[in-house]
């Protein structure tokens, strides 16, 4: 706030990481608002003539080596889904506390002398790259920001407890890697609770065919626990291919590994179809089993492209088919609509690699009539209404549209309460 002016200014600063040589398009230039250019250390930034409140812009942008390569991580990883990612993001905060990566603008050296300022500036500094984490997928933020929020809860304790900065860095420590083995057991958790469901809806031995799409960790829990259980159950496994990065595929060949290891390769049948034949492969489904990345308060479902596909196409060709969600709890999004999410839009060439070359094709448009013509996207998410779904199971059992209301209420509490003063 400008008391001169009376005016409140909104900046959002921005950080940028530059190419190492910066020669040619990659160098500095200057323009006539600026007289020359110089590289400081964050914590010398107080000590220059800037404009007000330069040091704490810059708080809330830096990140160090190790958080910085964690969010590029996540942000490239087409391959996991949310679940994965979310432990990814504890444990990139769990290595930044282990490896000093907590950033504070004063040196570390001012931090350690001074206990109680220097405790609060680094736990500031934590919720930073907490919040850094969150934002990096907004279509797995719902995760992402649950696990987070999680890890940082069990840190604030610490915090609370109080003593020097260095005491409390150990047992933040301490109390991240608990969480990050807490999360391992989740999908047990809920093969399990997946596996009772199971039992209760189809009783016996007899085959159960499922169709799914994609590639889920969760997934693949739930389907090794039905097979390995005292029923002897067998499964008739649909998978749709799932492109562009063919998940579908990959998730078979990790499934089958999994259960030939297990000595069960015998009791599933698995048939691989391209996302276009789902209209066929649906055809005699048992239950359409899928996974989620984000589930709205209402129970919508954000999961890969095809999923809205899959279920409308069962429906019709397998009226009793059931549609199930596994889940784990963390994909429970605070409160706000499925329309408010913004699609997620990847990289184009992921498509265009597997298209013909123009030299193949009889007749050809010129490149700037393709280019004026023709968009390409290459969307990842897409919502199932929640109307189009039958069971929601997670690590604490079924869900009804009531429960997932209560959650997602507690995760807009806990996402104020750790990121609400920053």
């Amino acid at each position: 706030m400008d008391e001169e002016l009376n005016t409140e200014w909104t900046i959002f600063p921005f950080a940028f990481m530059l190419v190492e040589g910066g020669k040619g398009k990659y160098e500095i230039v200057i323009d006539w608002e600026h007289t020359t250019y110089d590289f400081v250390r964050p914590e010398e930034v107080d000590e220059r003539d800037t404009v007000p409140h330069l040091s704490i812009s810059l708080g809330r942008v830096l990140v160090g080596r190790v958080v910085a390569e964690g969010l590029q991580e996540l942000r490239n990883d087409h391959v996991n889904g949310a679940s994965v990612l979310a432990g990814k993001a504890v444990e990139v905060m769990t290595k930044a506390v282990r490896e000093g990566d907590v950033l504070g603008i004063r040196s570390t050296k001012e931090m350690e002398a001074e206990n109680k300022e220097a405790l609060a500036a680094w736990w500031q500094g934590l919720k930073m790259i907490g919040w850094h984490l969150k934002v990096v997928r907004k279509s797995m933020g719902a995760a992402i920001t649950v696990a987070v929020c999680g890890a940082l809860k069990a840190v604030q304790q610490e915090v609370d407890i109080g003593g020097s900065l260095g005491e409390v860095k150990r047992r933040a420590l301490r109390r991240l890697e608990e969480a990050s083995l807490n999360r391992r057991h989740n999908s047990e958790r809920i093969a399990a609770q997946f596996q009772s469901w199971l039992n209760n809806h189809f009783p016996g031995e007899g085959p159960v065919a499922i169709l799914t799409l994609s590639s889920s960790s969760t997934i693949r829990a739930c389907l090794i626990a039905a097979i390995s259980s005292d029923t002897g159950r067998h499964l008739r496994l649909k998978v749709l291919e799932s492109r562009p990065m063919f998940e579908g595929v990959a998730f078979v060949r990790s499934l089958l590994l999994d259960l030939e290891k297990r000595g069960m390769g015998d009791r599933l049948a698995v048939e691989i179809a391209s996302d276009a034949s789902v209209g066929v492969i649906g055809k005699d489904t048992d239950i359409v089993l899928l996974g989620a990345d984000r589930i709205s308060e209402d129970g919508d479902v954000s999961n890969k492209t095809g999923s809205l596909a899959a279920v409308l196409c069962a429906r019709e060709v397998s009226p009793k088919a059931r549609v199930v969600v596994v889940s784990e709890l963390d994909k429970v999004a605070a409160p706000g609509k499925m329309e408010n999410h913004k699609e997620e839009d990847n990289d184009t060439s992921e498509l265009t690699a597997h298209w013909p070359s123009p030299r193949e094709c009889e007749a050809q448009p010129t490149s700037e009539q393709w280019m004026a013509a023709v968009k390409v996207r290459n969307v990842y998410f897409e919502w199932v209404p929640a109307r189009h779904i039958d069971a929601y199971v997670s690590e604490s059992g079924d869900l009804n549209l009531e429960d997932i209301k209560h959650w997602s209420r507690h995760v807009g509490q806990l996402e104020e309460e750790m990121f609400g003063d920053l």
